[in-house]
């Protein structure tokens, strides 16, 4: 699957996706869950170190869960708005967008972005353009078939998206098409 990552604007911090798993002595394996299904999970990663070109500090998503997936982050250049993909219960439908702010350093809970972003379908990949637009994929809204891409603008006020807007040819087609990255 494709897992983007995303970086805070300073670099220092980078965000991303990977599968659950455990890391014993012997052995590393992916969990799944109760379902059998192996679930997807947000990871910071932070204190770059250029001798090694690794991150030396590894953090799982505070708000990730075993029992459904949170993946497929990004981050707002200005750094308060960590939005993702997650099939967590109560949504529209498959996978929804939600939305945490960054409030004394900490992610607040996740929110929905609500329904002129998400659908029944499946919303994933989102991508902060700038600190007001935000690209997504969906197969939700009525577009050109599989998954398109679709913009929205952010009212840091009102705490509201505008009404998701298909970005057309020549970026959609009737294939899957997903993950703007500019």
């Amino acid at each position: 699957p494709i897992c983007p990552c995303t970086f805070s604007a300073d670099g220092k911090q980078m965000y991303f996706t990977r599968s659950r798993y455990s890391n014993k002595f012997f052995s590393r394996k992916s969990i799944p869950n109760k379902d059998t299904v192996v679930l997807l999970e947000i990871v910071m990663a932070s204190d770059y170190d250029t001798g090694t070109k690794e991150f030396k500090t590894i953090t799982p998503f505070e708000y990730n869960s075993a029992d459904y997936s949170v993946a497929h982050p990004t981050v707002s250049p200005n750094g308060k708005v960590l939005i993702f993909t997650s099939n967590m219960p109560k949504g529209y439908g498959g996978s929804d967008l939600y939305l945490c702010k960054k409030i004394k350093g900490n992610w607040s809970k996740p929110q929905n972005a609500g329904a002129v972003i998400n659908t029944e379908g499946e919303e994933v990949f989102p991508y902060w353009a700038d600190d007001s637009t935000l690209f997504f994929s969906s197969d939700g809204h009525e577009g050109l078939g599989g998954l398109d891409i679709y913009k929205s603008t952010w009212n840091e006020k009102t705490n509201t998206f505008s009404t998701a807007e298909n970005i057309g040819t020549p970026i959609n087609s009737s294939y899957d098409d997903m993950s703007l990255a500019l």
